[in-house]
């Protein structure tokens, strides 16, 4: 009996570990909390991945960012302003990320390969899809400490210290049903969109003057955003 426990066991892990190897469609909500003197903000973010195309949702803002990852390695983003049921495309050429090398595991799964490299593996933990790898890295003056779930390229928890400032990543939700995920790049692949370059023969369109003048769209810049709301430099993340 117990040979049979042990080999039905086995099998269980072996079809659990194939699974998360070939289901790449997920949507991960995650709780994000900066502390920083003596003060405490709360946001919300959702990462939905699903082929090639990740989204990240900034639901207190009503944005969503829908990024694609061309065959030449650029990449394409989608801005949808949830509220107004809009969006803007920008092509490759029009994302500062692609005037370098774009690291895709980065908009991907929010955190490069390269930086879990230079971490210490502390322990790891669970089976499958569960699979939990607690890392740690001291930098310079900042700490950081990483749950990450290698099976789902995924992370759990994360916490980046730096003096007195203190930026908390906490996993709160996660659907894995394929259904419920391609519903969701659905609902943005049928809002009407206006392709950047073209944003200057609009003007008279009420939806982006407004976006322009709120500073979400400007000529000549990336018009990227932080999930604080603060503008990206062309320097992009550091992970």
């Amino acid at each position: 009996m117990n040979i049979v426990i042990a080999i039905t066991l086995s099998l269980l892990s072996t079809a659990l570990y194939a699974k998360c190897e070939k289901d790449t469609s997920l949507s991960a909500e995650y709780e994000v909390t900066n502390q920083s003197n003596g003060k405490t903000e709360h946001s919300r973010f959702i990462l939905s991945r699903q082929a090639n195309s990740v989204t990240h949702q900034f639901p207190d803002k009503n944005i969503s960012e829908v990024w694609s990852l061309q065959k030449n390695g650029r990449l394409k983003m989608s801005r949808f302003f949830d509220e107004h049921q809009r969006g803007i495309e920008y092509e490759a050429a029009e994302i500062p990320e692609n005037s370098r090398n774009p690291d895709w595991k980065l908009k991907h799964q929010l955190i490069t390969n390269k930086f879990i490299a230079a971490m210490q593996l502390e322990k790891k933990e669970g089976m499958g899809c569960e699979t939990i790898e607690h890392y740690s890295l001291m930098k310079g003056e900042t700490h950081v400490t990483l749950q990450w779930m290698p099976e789902r390229n995924l992370i759990k928890d994360l916490v980046m210290i730096t003096g007195n400032k203190k930026e908390i990543w906490m996993l709160d939700s996660l659907i894995t049903n394929k259904g419920v995920v391609k519903s969701k790049f659905l609902h943005w692949d049928l809002m009407q969109t206006t392709d950047y370059a073209d944003v200057g023969d609009n003007e008279s369109d009420p939806f982006l003057m407004n976006m322009i003048n709120l500073g979400f769209v400007e000529h000549g810049a990336s018009g990227f955003y932080y999930s604080s709301g603060d503008k990206m430099s062309h320097s992009g993340h550091t992970h």
